[in-house]
């Protein structure tokens, strides 16, 4: 591994501390009959010692050095080799298959992409490396600075807390900003809504979370999809907002300051009025 150059730029940034990942591993309570995902596997520090608990490794790796070198490891364990499927490429653009835990140092520039992607996938636990302030926002409430998109949907999909801080001094290269593993607990049963669709009206009431609902909600997106359904082909797609928002006893709700439980009240009630977020 001395000749690798690990990228800032790309935040390559590879955990050494192996005791803080058999800790995290621990944590995880792995199970031999699990499947698990890594996304940014790296080297495979963190993949060696998931292939010894789990019954099958799901690793992506977008490097094809740090994967390569990923695989020499492995060659030489062969039992634990054969319990290893890896993927080298981007992990944001690939179907992930069943898994059951994810166990992973997502590099920082992607932490949103790939736990929103993560978020629509059915799993018992996930514990990722964040930066402290993407955790921050990860576990926000309502009326709170950090309170996001991103806050809603974790909280909605399980109970979300920080497991543990990690030291600058566990990664090759130090990262210049403080880091922390996430968990995200999976609530059983998930909750019976389409979390694309879910995802997709909150992206609108997110769109400027300082403004009033109503205001977020008469962008232009929406108006254009009212407009495209037959049924409303002659409404005045700002006129349908108000009723619903009105019905709801929105009207100087403000995005910030909404909790799941409103958030849900009114996805529930576009559709019942025909207008879905699925597309």
């Amino acid at each position: 591994m001395a000749d690798i150059k690990f990228k800032k730029s790309e935040s390559q940034h590879i955990l050494k501390n192996h005791g803080l990942i058999d800790t995290i591993i621990d944590k995880a309570k792995l199970k031999h009959t699990d499947i698990a995902l890594e996304v940014g596997a790296g080297t495979g520090v963190i993949t060696m010692k998931l292939l010894q608990k789990a019954q099958k490794v799901i690793a992506y790796e977008s490097d094809k050095k740090l994967a390569k070198e990923l695989m020499n490891k492995v060659n030489r364990t062969p039992d634990l080799k054969k319990k290893l499927s890896l993927v080298v490429g981007d992990a944001l653009m690939q179907d992930f298959p069943h898994f059951d835990v994810c166990i992973s140092n997502i590099p920082f520039n992607i932490s949103c992409p790939v736990i929103m992607k993560l978020l629509t996938y059915n799993f018992k636990s996930a514990f990722i490396l964040v930066q402290k302030e993407f955790g921050d926002r990860m576990t926000a409430n309502p009326g709170s600075e950090n309170y996001s998109r991103l806050s809603v949907m974790c909280q909605f999909v399980g109970q979300v807390e920080q497991v543990m801080k990690v030291s600058k001094n566990s990664f090759i290269p130090a990262p210049k900003v403080d880091t922390c593993f996430m968990k995200i607990e999976a609530r059983t049963p998930r909750p019976p809504i389409n979390i694309e669709e879910f995802d997709s009206l909150l992206k609108i009431c997110f769109g400027r979370k300082n403004k009033t609902l109503s205001a977020n909600l008469k962008s232009s997106p929406l108006q254009n999809k009212i407009k495209n359904l037959p049924e409303y082909s002659q409404a005045n797609p700002d006129h349908i907002i108000d009723k619903i928002v009105e019905k709801l006893n929105f009207e100087d709700m403000r995005t910030a300051k909404m909790n799941i439980e409103d958030f849900l009240s009114l996805l529930l009630e576009f559709k019942r009025v025909g207008i879905h977020f699925d597309s």
